[in-house]
């Protein structure tokens, strides 16, 4: 299946990072193709798997549970459009 924009909160980040957080290697996730802005590429999406906040001075703006897709060779994080949305920014 080809997904052209997440319809829910979402960041996507690289392997190495989803190590960091402790989620990578998963055992229970879903494999998407995704379209880019001149291509398509897998993800590999786990639903609410992490906590997002939107700190400002210490001070937590707003938080939401999101999924966390992991791409390979990923050169930096994105979050979503939805996720920015959400998170009021």
């Amino acid at each position: 299946m080809v997904v052209p924009e997440s319809i829910r909160p979402c960041i996507v980040v690289d392997e190495e990072i989803a190590k960091r957080l402790g989620l990578w290697p998963a055992k229970d996730y879903k494999i998407y193709r995704v379209e880019e802005a001149s291509t398509e590429s897998e993800v590999y999406a786990l639903e609410n798997a992490v906590e997002l906040e939107l700190v400002d001075n210490g001070k937590v703006l707003s938080s939401i549970v999101a999924d966390l897709a992991i791409q390979k060779n990923l050169r930096e994080p994105i979050i979503t459009d939805i996720t920015i949305d959400e998170l009021g920014i």
